[in-house]
Parts: structure tokens; C-alpha cells; sequence
């Protein structure tokens, strides 16, 4: 739980003519990344592994994918089992709609390329029936004309300067018809580009501009019929088709898959191997399921490797949402910790009482459990305002917006028990002083700072002292010697450092003649500098400084609580002072109040969040997390309408 899943490098021999078994189950299994076979082992081996059936699988998937991009899509109701490439094969080969889907998609090309020309003639021919001229006139065998936006009432002196004999007429205020002789066209389309003009070709037309406008729009409607009525034959062909498409589909790709990987292997006549990282526990029932898929007849070994495994995390459901600020940060290698955990626990802890309020840690956790509910959901939903959305969308995509949620409902039932604690709601004081005759003192962040101040460091001295805790285990399972005895040091000095801080703190006797205990403090603090060197070198040194402002800097969770306390009182002592006044003064009030608590929540929300993590990624695990480890990527796609052959 607390480390990385422990990996096995395997070997895997296999007779080439259980070669689509194999491949299936190391697909349907999803528990093994494939590694290049090493070269010494793959020198043994005349040729790499092929299938006859290459070309043909990628050809259907190609035309198969074809299908899928011009049909309109269905629900697909059902999945199918295909139990061998070959089963794929006739599956595709049983649907050739290649005649009607051509002559579909030909019309559709042809009757869209229509349909824009339509548009833009119509464009053109409207925005000249100020004009009133006959269309001919702007072209001929020597002419050619164009709609020019124009930027600037100098445009047409300038056109005429540069131009050889233009013919300009101004349409309205914003454009001008332009016509040159044809020789003349590049130095106008110069002038467009240099200038940034909007420039519009007045294509060969006849009539009036609204007569013709009026044939434009009746063939416009002819032509949307008729797309309509191949759009119709299509759906036809969807109802038809679609579902059985998209299942040989998937079948298809799952096989082109298989065959890529099965190319990486090298093979001679009658076997082939293979070798990658699987975790250790699922080896005996990858044994097993290979044995009965090869009747026996396979080798499977484990690889002694220097090589550094990938990383599969292990942890309890409830706290597999903050894995994902782990691998933000850094994966953990294998034989390190795996601090998840440690992270789940801290980071909800130093939210909740950053934020300090019953109010605010409400609206996070209904915003929260909003964001989960419509990212989960398909079909409408209530539209946020667009800016919101682009700037949310910007930073992260729904998936990461969705676990960030989940990982904020701690964090927000925190805040709400620290709102309790601290009788704040919004800033304000609600909670009776006394039930049932019985007085309740209530914590206030305000009048007791001193307090949260020292409680501040003492999680600031906790934290570190598990970081190098979990520093000298992560130590030992590297089998650095040194490396123990630089963490043991570090923990001496900052617990010397601390207790002697403490004492001058509580104005205890700090007389190295006087009271042993100083003396033995000092001692340790001087034996813990010599094992930090030892254990760690001269750099070590520029760093001893910089340990205790890693313990005093969670004192930032009284600093950030303080804001938020003070922002609200602030907002509300407005709102307090304004709302026995005139009703400008009473509106006045309600609007700071609203502006003012807005501020306040945004506030509650990134600048814990943002301190937060940096508490843990900086403070803590600097500690002892080397990080750097590469992701597990088993072989395997998840199947959406086609069904495991093993499972």
C-alpha cells in the first residue's frame, strides 16, 4: 500500500502457431508491458515475427474507419465475440457498401461545393443591390472586379494612384467595387494584402443583383433538398449497418494492434519471444491462462535486470483520486514509498483549516459535487458564462477538472468542521455560546494567532520529520549506507534546532553552564551537522540553513486562514455598518457584501489549494522522494462492443 506494485521482468517462448491465442490474452489480460527483447537473447533468432494477413486486416480497417467517418453514428446495443483474426476477417468482408457509401459521399462533395458557391454569390449579389447595375458589367474578357473593404477614406485615391485606369464605385461606407484590367489584379491583390483589406472576387453573374439574389435563393433551396435526401440515404444505411460497422471496427483495430506488437518480436521457424514487466503477484495466473491457451507448450522465465522497473500504484480506492498529484509531481521508482497516501491525509488537513469557515467549505463541496454530477452525466446542462468556461478549459481538461473535485471534498468537510471550531459562517459568528446550559468557547484564529502560529510549526516539525522518517527507509531500500546516515543527521538537527527554538520561545534557561539539557541539545545539534556531512558531502552544507524556514514556512497556514477571516470580517463590517443607513447606503452594503464574499470564496479555493500542495511538494517531499519513476502501460485496449475471449 505504501510502496509501488513489485514488478517481474519476464521472458515469454511461444510456438508460432498459437501466436493469435497468445496475442488475444496478452490483449484481453492488460498486464503486461512488452520491452525490446534483449540483444543477446534476440541474436539467437533468425527473423521477427509476421502474419500473411497484415495487409489484408489494415486494408478493412482502413475502409472500415471510412465507413465510420461518413455514416451517422447509432447506438450501439450490443457487443460480439470473434474468436480469432480469421472470424474478424469474414465478419469485414460480409459488409461491402463501398458502391453506395462512393456514390453517397460523391453527391454529398459535389452538392456541398454547390452549396458554397451559391453562398458566396449570394453574398456578392446582395451586397451590390445598392448598386442597382447589371451584374455583367463587373466582368469580362477584359475586366475583372472585386468588393474591397475599405479602411480608410483615402483608399480610392490611393487605388487610383497605384492602379492603371480602375473603375471604382463606392457601395456604401464600408466597401468599394473595384475593377481593373486583368493585368492589373496582382498589384490590387498587393495592395489588400499589404493594407489587410478584405477582398472579394465579383464572380461572372447576370441580371439585376436582387433578381438574381432570388434565382440564388431557389436553387439554395433545390440544393439543401437535395443534401438532405443523401443525408437521408445515409441514415438508411446507418440503421442498416452502423452497429455491425462499429463492432468489426473495434475488432479491426484490436487485431492491427496485436500485429504491431507481434512485429517487435523476434521469432525463428517455430517459436517466438517476448519479454516485458508484469506485476510479480499476477505471474502464477498468467502461467495459467497461458498454459491452457498453448496446451503447455510455452517458456515462461523471470529476468534478473539491473533496469529499473516501471511504476504501477497500489492504493486503497478512496484514496486512488490523489494519485493523480503524485504523477503531476513525479512517479515514485519501485523500491521507494509511495506518498499518496501521506497526501490524501495532509492535504485535506491543511485545506480545511486554511480555509476556516462552515460557509465557504460548503460552496466548495456543493461546487465540487456539482462539477463530478456534470462531468458524469451526458446531455444538457445548465451553461456556465463562456469566459468562465474557455479560462476553466485552458488550464484543465475535464477529466483533471473531475478529479481535482473529488480530491476537494475532503478538503471542503475539513473547512466546514474548522468553520464549527472557529464559529465561522461567511465571516459571521452564528453558533449559540451555550446548549443546554452549558458554556461553548469557541476558537477564534483572530485572538488566538499565537497558538495557531505554534500549532502551525508544529505541523511544520511533524511533516519534516516524517520526510526524513520515510527519507531513511527509502535509504535502506536503495541500500545507501551514507544516504541513512545523512537523513538520521538531518532528523538530530532540526529536532535541536526546534527544541532549543521552543525553549527560548517558553523562556526556559538556555545556559550551556548551567542546564545540562542545553548542553546535550547543543551536542546533538553538532553531531547531527557531522552526519549530515558525512552522509551527504559539502553540498549538504549550503542547505542546513534552508531546514529551518522548511519547518517555519507551514506557519503559511496561519497566514492564509488569517486572510481569509480577516477579507470576510472586513466585507461583512461594511455590509454591518451600512444596513441601518439610507437604502444607497443599504444597497451599497449588499453589494460589497456579495462582491466581497465572492472575492473571499475564490480566495478559499486556489490559495489553500495552491499552499497546500506546495507544503507537500516542496517542504515535505524534499525530504525523501526521488520521484522519476516511468509509467506501467500494459498491452490492451478496453473493449466498448466487442467481448474478452479471455477474461
Amino acid at each position: 500500500m505504501f510502496k509501488p506494485t513489485e514488478m517481474s521482468r519476464v521472458m515469454i517462448i511461444v510456438s508460432r502457431s498459437r501466436k493469435d491465442e497468445v496475442l488475444t490474452l496478452f490483449h484481453d489480460l492488460r498486464t503486461i508491458q512488452f520491452e525490446d527483447v534483449s540483444q543477446e537473447f534476440r541474436g539467437q533468432f533468425s527473423g521477427v515475427s509476421s502474419d500473411a494477413r497484415k495487409d489484408e486486416i489494415f486494408n478493412l480497417l482502413n475502409r472500415f474507419r471510412n465507413y465510420l467517418s461518413a455514416l451517422p453514428p447509432v447506438p450501439v446495443q450490443r457487443k460480439e465475440l470473434f474468436k480469432s483474426p480469421d472470424d474478424v476477417i469474414r465478419g469485414a468482408k460480409e459488409i461491402d457498401i463501398d458502391t453506395e457509401m462512393g456514390f453517397a459521399r460523391r453527391r454529398l462533395e459535389d452538392l456541398n461545393t454547390d452549396l458554397k458557391d451559391i453562398n458566396n454569390r449570394l453574398t456578392v449579389a446582395r451586397r451590390l443591390e445598392p448598386l442597382g447595375l447589371d451584374l455583367e458589367i463587373f466582368n469580362n474578357s477584359v475586366i475583372s472586379s472585386y468588393i474591397v473593404e475599405k479602411k480608410s477614406q483615402t483608399l480610392e485615391g490611393e487605388l487610383r494612384s497605384i492602379l492603371k485606369e480602375p473603375f471604382i464605385i463606392n457601395i456604401n461606407e464600408l466597401y468599394l467595387a473595384v475593377s481593373v484590367l486583368k493585368d492589373d489584379e496582382p498589384a490590387l491583390a498587393k495592395i489588400a494584402s499589404e493594407q489587410g483589406l478584405q477582398m472579394v472576387h465579383i464572380p461572372s453573374m447576370e441580371g439585376s443583383p436582387v433578381q438574381y439574389a432570388r434565382m440564388l435563393e431557389e436553387r439554395k433551396k433545390t440544393v439543401t433538398a437535395e443534401i438532405e435526401e443523401v443525408k437521408e440515404d445515409l441514415k438508411e444505411l446507418s440503421q442498416s449497418y452502423y452497429e455491425r460497422i462499429a463492432i468489426i471496427t473495434e475488432a479491426l483495430e484490436i487485431e492491427a494492434k496485436k500485429l504491431e506488437l507481434l512485429s517487435k518480436f523476434p521469432s525463428s521457424d517455430s517459436i517466438f519471444a517476448a519479454e516485458g514487466w508484469i506485476p510479480s503477484d499476477n505471474i502464477p495466473a498468467l502461467e495459467k491462462e497461458i498454459s491452457k491457451s498453448t496446451d503447455g507448450k510455452y517458456i515462461l522465465k523471470i529476468i534478473e535486470t539491473e533496469e529499473k522497473p516501471p511504476t504501477l500504484m497500489k492504493n486503497p480506492h478512496r484514496f486512488k483520486v490523489f494519485e493523480f498529484f503524485i504523477k503531476f509531481y513525479s512517479l515514485p521508482q519501485e523500491t521507494e514509498i509511495d506518498p499518496t497516501i501521506v497526501f490524501a491525509l495532509a492535504f485535506p488537513i491543511f485545506f480545511g483549516i486554511m480555509v476556516g469557515d462552515f460557509g465557504y467549505g460548503l460552496i466548495i463541496l456543493l461546487g465540487s459535487l456539482w462539477v463530478i454530477r456534470r462531468l458524469s452525466t451526458p446531455g444538457p446542462h445548465v451553461r456556465l458564462p463562456g469566459s468562465i468556461t474557455r479560462f476553466v478549459s485552458t488550464i484543465l481538461s475535464p477529466p483533471q477538472m473531475k478529479i481535482l473535485a473529488k480530491a476537494l471534498i475532503p478538503g471542503s468537510i475539513a473547512a466546514m468542521i474548522a468553520g464549527i471550531v472557529f464559529n465561522s459562517f461567511f465571516g459571521f459568528t452564528f453558533m449559540p455560546s451555550q446548549i443546554l446550559g452549558y458554556h461553548i468557547t469557541y476558537f477564534s484564529p483572530l485572538k488566538s494567532a499565537g497558538k495557531m502560529l505554534l500549532l502551525s510549526g508544529y505541523f511544520g516539525l511533524f511533516m519534516v520529520t516524517l520526510g526524513y522518517v520515510m527519507g531513511i527507509i527509502n535509504e535502506s531500500n536503495y541500500g545507501e549506507r551514507k544516504g541513512i546516515v545523512g537523513k538520521v543527521g538531518w532528523l538530530m538537527f532540526v529536532w535541536s534546532v526546534s527544541i532549543f527554538g521552543l525553549s527560548l520561545l517558553h523562556g526556559y534557561n538556555v545556559s550551556l553552564t548551567t542546564n545540562p539539557y542545553a548542553a546535550l541539545d547543543i551536542a546533538i545539534l553538532v553531531a547531527g551537522i557531522l552526519l549530515i556531512l558525512y552522509g551527504e558531502g559539502g553540498r549538504a552544507a549550503v542547505e542546513i540553513p534552508s531546514i529551518i524556514s522548511h519547518v517555519l514556512s507551514y506557519t503559511r497556514i496561519l497566514g492564509v486562514l488569517l486572510a481569509t477571516v480577516v477579507l470576510s470580517q472586513l466585507v461583512n463590517g461594511v455590509f454591518i455598518a451600512n444596513s441601518s443607513g439610507s437604502i444607497p447606503l443599504i444597497i451599497v452594503g449588499v453589494v460589497v457584501l456579495i462582491i466581497g464574499q465572492l472575492f473571499t470564496l475564490i480566495l478559499a479555493v486556489f490559495e489553500p489549494g495552491i499552499q497546500g500542495a506546495r507544503l507537500i511538494y516542496v517542504e515535505f517531499f524534499s525530504k525523501f522522494y526521488r520521484g522519476n519513476g516511468r509509467p506501467f502501460i500494459p498491452f490492451g485496449t478496453s473493449r466498448k462492443y466487442t467481448e474478452k475471449v479471455y477474461k
